[in-house]
């Protein structure tokens, strides 16, 4: 079996707030050996630190008792640059979808110039929806970031009573609906070697970088509604776009370079919404702090949620993004955009729908979002666990 290797890497919080003594934390971990899923695992097996104190698992339930539940699964689907990699996310969402058992539900999301939509009437068990959902996306998905986000992520309420479908409209959209090349448009680029750093002059910088951080924030307010309404929800997060390019070092190194001797087009010397008249050296050193800024809200934010993030994307090998840093230290999974990803979506995601689920109380006084670690008692395991909550 092949799962995606991860880096694990943890940056420092933006903001730390203490924790009374009585809360408990549930923790998803997934560990795998040779074999799969490793079975066999006590309590008393887990060893866990918060904040670099030792904390007992109190309870535990194992990954048996876990997949005898229904899984909520979303799919956020931001804009993806070139058609030819949003029709392989497509097909790997439908096959990933044809695998799940009845009692999962999904609810896809796509990024519009209206911001944040949902294709689906909420989470729903009806296979038809979905098809119908990713047809609908096949027709709207763009490359670019547009329009204004919207604040307030509505979600639809899931519906009381569906009748039981077959995968038949899955198969069916993966057998004929998704064979089809998808049309390209003006605002199209094409694969991984374009990016804003092309893309954009140095004078349009500022701009895209507000529209960065307000697509971020607007991704957060969906973590915090599921966080109320559906918290036991994996979130699959797909985007290759300007969010994900601001956050490649070649950018920040550029606009480093920039503040060296300031930003030369006219204009930019002018009064910003929000902001006192500013010089150009601080103007580019404002849109690195943003952005960084943003980065981490966006972990901290996911991490403390208790969702589990995957992502799907990022701007090459080594650079998974915002949203794959997120991932990470949510416990979740990183994929690359590439033709294997329909086999290896559906292999590696159907593993967390069984894990094991650990319930440790938080030592009195402990920060959040406050670092987590989790170890096994086997050596031979590759643990996939929240590393921030």
């Amino acid at each position: 079996m092949r799962i995606c290797k991860l880096c694990f890497r943890l940056a420092a919080p933006l903001f730390c707030l203490a924790l009374a003594g009585g809360e408990t934390l549930t923790l998803k971990v997934l560990p795998l050996d040779s074999r799969g899923i490793a079975a066999g695992l006590k309590p008393t097996d887990w060893k866990v630190q918060i904040a670099g104190k030792g904390a007992d698992v109190v309870a535990m339930r194992t990954p048996e008792e876990l997949g005898k539940e229904g899984q909520k699964w979303t799919f956020l689907l931001l804009p993806v640059r070139d058609p030819d990699f949003r029709q392989v996310v497509l097909q790997s969402l439908a096959t990933f979808m044809a695998s799940l058992p009845p009692s999962d539900s999904a609810l896809v999301v796509m990024r519009t110039s209206k911001g944040l939509e949902c294709l689906t009437p909420g989470f729903t068990t009806r296979p038809s929806l979905w098809a119908k959902a990713l047809t609908q996306a096949a027709g709207a998905w763009r490359g670019k970031l547009e329009g204004n986000p919207n604040p307030v992520f509505n979600l639809p309420p899931t519906p009381a009573s569906e009748p039981q479908e077959g995968m038949e409209a899955v198969n069916a959209l993966l057998a004929g609906g998704l064979g089809r090349a998808m049309a390209r448009d003006a605002k199209d680029t094409s694969s991984t070697r374009r990016s804003v750093i092309g893309e954009y002059s140095p004078e349009e910088l500022g701009g895209v970088t507000k529209t960065v951080t307000a697509a971020m924030e607007e991704v957060m307010g969906m973590a915090r509604t599921l966080a109320k309404a559906a918290p036991e929800a994996q979130v699959v997060i797909i985007s290759r776009n300007e969010i994900d390019d601001l956050t490649n070092p070649i950018w920040a190194q550029r606009v480093s370079r920039m503040s060296a001797g300031g930003l030369k087009a006219p204009g930019l010397n002018e009064i910003m919404g929000g902001r006192d008249v500013m010089n150009n050296r601080l103007q580019t050193e404002l849109m690195v702090r943003d952005v960084t800024l943003a980065r981490v809200a966006l972990k901290n934010t996911f991490a403390g949620s208790g969702i589990t993030l995957h992502s799907v994307g990022g701007v090459g090998e080594s650079n998974t993004g915002p949203f794959g840093e997120a991932a990470v230290a949510s416990g979740g999974n990183t994929f690359r955009l590439e033709n294997e990803l329909p086999a290896r979506l559906t292999q590696a995601l159907n593993l967390w729908a069984t894990r094991y689920e650990l319930k440790v109380p938080v030592p009195a006084g402990t920060p959040r979002p406050a670092a987590v670690k989790v170890e096994a008692g086997r050596k031979d395991l590759k643990l996939f666990a929240p590393t921030l909550q």
